[in-house]
């Protein structure tokens, strides 16, 4: 067996003595595999392993001997077990890298280990115990995979959601065929879900940053990286940006992109506050790493000394404000129906199953109308979903409204609004109704 302690990285040079397997050829000559490197992503060691997470492996070997393979045998404590192909992704003369990732698909403890296979022999290289950890209920990131669209062909996650394409044409649709991403941009130096992403026609890069805010992105990286997702962007090629728990890293680097290239005109504290408005929704938020303020007023400058037009390419905000106007029917001790500063009390209103609620807002703009007004409302969804109902203009100006009828009763309901003013659904530059509406459906 190899022991792991040689193998912590894979930047062997291609001469380094290395462990050696010789087996006999068919022919009954000598033939060798030296093993350069066998490493982890991310390492076995990390705490954060997790179920669904992926956890790659890669061997870098050298070999007189044309089809050697390597397969990653699983098994589990519940008597479950797995045998995975390894891919060969690069060689060069008679070396040769392989991957594979593998999700855990339950925590708990795994014996993993490598077999090399050549000319019909079977020879086990590695193996080790794992634990998987148990998903933090606290934490929605370390429950499953993660994807949020923040503005039309940007979304930002977990490496639990990079994992999931679909890699064959028979199979069913993956999660990232579903959100239509092209493209997946990977900002965590530990995770590779690199070989998952082979078979899917979807364009893959590695920008490795160090986890924990406290360590600053390391600025030409970073130009590099947003630059690649400007390029997919603007072609309409949705980009999938992820780091370990899509918070820090990848939150960076959404964030560095909107204030480059989407809205430049806008100050990073509105950034990062309409996205995590938006990742709220799903219990998750983004916290960017320190520097990512100077670092981007650096970028923001160098572009507009290179590019005089580049401050003035997007309008000034349409929108000014929006105002919750009325909702008709939400009553508290038979008072008249709630409005505006009104509107969010501490304690949640009540509401009766199968009557009507009208919902108002009302549209401060400068010139042309919003391009649309939409209503954001869990009331009859389930778990933590929620659906975006779209709001009628009415014949006041700036006066939109639509109706909805709770079908269940239920507590922790609540309702929001927001309007689009220079792209169509374009929430992270829209302007939105100040708190959440909270409020309890009772039977009839």
């Amino acid at each position: 067996m190899i022991s792991m302690e040689s193998f912590e990285t894979s930047s062997y040079p291609a001469n380094e003595e290395g462990a050696l397997v010789t087996f006999a050829s068919p022919k009954g000559d000598q033939r060798y595999v030296r093993i350069c490197a066998l490493h982890f992503a991310p390492p076995l060691s990390n705490n954060f392993l997790l179920p669904q997470f992926p956890l790659t492996a890669t061997i870098e070997a050298e070999s007189d001997w044309p089809e050697i393979q390597f397969a990653l045998e699983i098994s589990h404590l519940d008597g479950s077990r797995q045998r995975i192909p390894m891919g060969l992704t690069q060689q060069q003369g008679p070396r040769r890298q392989f991957k594979v990732t593998f999700l855990p698909p339950q925590p708990g403890p795994y014996r993993i280990g490598i077999e090399l296979s050549a000319s019909a022999q079977s020879i086990p290289l590695f193996e080790t115990e794992v634990a998987i950890c148990e998903p933090r209920a606290h934490e929605s990131w370390t429950l499953g995979p993660m994807i949020t669209e923040i503005e039309p062909y940007l979304y930002i996650g977990n490496a639990a959601a990079a994992a999931n394409p679909k890699l064959h044409p028979k199979d069913a649709e993956g999660l990232l065929e579903r959100q239509g991403i092209r493209a997946v941009l990977n900002a965590a130096e530990e995770r590779d879900p690199h070989p998952a992403l082979l078979n899917s026609g979807i364009d893959y890069a590695h920008f490795p940053f160090q986890d924990f805010s406290h360590n600053p992105l390391e600025e030409a990286r970073l130009w590099e990286a947003v630059q690649w997702m400007a390029c997919h962007i603007e072609k309409k090629r949705s980009v999938f940006v992820h780091c370990h728990a899509g918070i820090g890293r990848s939150g960076s680097l959404v964030v560095a992109y909107l204030l480059l290239f989407g809205c430049p005109q806008d100050t990073f504290d509105t950034i990062v506050h309409r996205i995590n408005t938006k990742l709220k929704l799903k219990g998750h938020y983004i916290y960017p790493h320190v520097g990512i303020p100077d670092t981007i007023n650096t970028l923001r400058t160098r572009l507009a000394s290179s590019d005089p037009a580049w401050e003035s390419r997007y309008p000034p905000e349409a929108v000014s404000k929006i105002h919750a106007v009325s909702i008709a029917s939400l009553r508290i001790s038979n008072a008249p129906p709630l409005i505006e500063e009104h509107i969010c009390t501490e304690h949640p209103h009540l509401v009766r199953q199968g009557i009507s609620l009208t919902c108002r807002v009302r549209v401060d703009y400068q010139s042309t109308p919003p391009r649309g007004v939409y209503l954001l409302t869990n009331l009859n969804q389930d778990g933590p979903s929620f659906e975006k109902i779209f709001m009628s203009p009415t014949e006041e100006k700036g006066i939109f409204e639509v109706t909805v009828t709770p079908r269940r009763a239920g507590d922790e309901f609540w309702l929001t609004a927001y309007a689009t003013p220079r792209r169509y659904d374009h929430e992270l530059t829209a302007m939105w109704v100040g708190q959440d509406i909270r409020f309890r459906v009772i039977e009839q």
